[in-house]
């Protein structure tokens, strides 16, 4: 039962439903948190590439911020303050996570910047230690013979690896359930699907030779399993109507072999009674002729089923009128009209063609009035 039941088709079925979208959430939940990561990586990016340029500007234009050098408690956030940020609309986000530096020797005619070296802005003298990974921009401010000012921006990622973190643990909590989503719903979809295949096979089950009438029951829907139905029930009207040929040509043939076998049997149960009466040899001139009318019929049969088995015999080419004329020669007790017989050939087997017009001959002197 359990194998047959793992090689149903609903278990088929649901298995690779389930190993499909699994595997299909699985790889379009990598590729979400991957590009969730670089989205936030380079909105990140871009914020801080947004600020550097907005101070570069103020610094090009000889407009050094006082805030550049105030601590980050004491920063206040009014218009200057945002428009020295790019007024960016998470200024406070940046300025709390954000390190910014000041790398190069520094001229004197930025006034109120002196510097030979690195100088972090908002009194901070680097990112933290234990900061992690992390994201730096540049914005480069001017050449002097000292080299190249540069303005630097680092953030940390650990913002950025929660998110992630915390998007992916939550993938791994409803992939399961998705899964285990579309495999009952293909279960439950399979089952109702295949309910009137069930039907029609239990419907089969309880057919026999003697219940050829019965059919099998069609859904009411317009679908390949009605078409199955319907297809089945046509099949079942043709071994229906094969069933009753099949039985009428046995009573047929029963009734045919019935008629010389009682013929010999009287014949012969005469004769014995009376044996001393009997005229022997015409007694047997009649079982003969009873016996060749047999197995005339016993012939016919047996070329019948040979038919119905497929089993022809050889082919050629055959007069077709001698053979009727020669079979008109045993017809000695009526009289044949022969002026409509005329010459033709036909491809065929000489036996085959032989029983078919001698069945005709018997059949039209057994039953023609003329």
């Amino acid at each position: 039962m359990h194998s047959r039941a793992a090689g149903s088709v609903r278990f088929r079925l649901t298995a690779a439903v389930v190993l499909v979208v699994g595997l299909t959430l699985l790889g379009g939940g990598a590729l979400l948190v991957k590009w969730v990561e670089a989205t936030l990586v380079n909105d990140l990016r871009a914020r801080n590439e947004r600020i550097l340029t907005s101070m570069a500007d103020s610094i090009s234009r000889n407009r050094v911020p006082s805030e550049l050098f105030t601590s980050v408690d004491e920063v206040q956030m009014n218009d200057e303050t945002r428009e020295l940020f790019g007024n960016t609309a998470n200024a406070e986000e940046a300025l709390s996570t954000t390190y910014f530096y000041i790398d190069g020797a520094i001229p004197d005619y930025l006034p109120g910047i002196n510097s030979d070296g690195e100088l972090g802005l908002f009194q901070r003298q680097g990112p933290p230690a234990n900061a992690g990974e992390t994201i730096e921009v540049t914005q480069d401010l001017a050449t002097t013979n000292g080299g190249t000012i540069t303005l630097h921006a680092i953030s940390p990622t650990d913002g950025i690896e929660r998110s992630v973190g915390a998007l992916t643990a939550a993938l791994w909590l409803g992939l399961p359930v998705l899964v285990l989503g579309a495999g009952v719903m293909t279960w439950l979809i399979t089952d109702r699907t295949l309910a009137p295949v069930g039907a029609m096979t239990r419907r089969v089950r309880e057919l026999s030779a003697t219940t050829l009438d019965a059919r099998v029951p069609v859904p009411p829907t317009d679908d390949e399993i009605a078409e199955l139905a319907t297809t089945m029930n046509e099949m079942l009207d043709r071994l229906q109507a094969a069933s009753v040929s099949q039985r009428q040509f046995v009573s047929d043939a029963s009734h045919e072999l019935r008629s010389p076998v009682a013929s010999i049997r009287a014949q012969l149960e005469t004769a014995l009674r009376y044996p001393d009466d009997v005229d022997w040899p015409s007694v047997a001139q009649i079982v003969l002729a009873e016996d060749a009318r047999l197995e005339h019929l016993v012939g016919n049969l047996l070329a019948m089923a040979r038919l119905e088995e497929g089993r022809l015999g050889p082919r050629s080419e055959i007069d077709l009128d001698d053979l009727v004329m020669a079979q008109t020669q045993r017809m000695t007790g009526v009289r044949l009209d022969l002026s409509g017989v005329s010459g033709g050939r036909v491809w065929g087997n000489p036996d085959e063609l032989t029983s078919v017009v001698r069945n005709r001959l018997d059949n039209a002197e057994r039953h023609a009035s003329s």
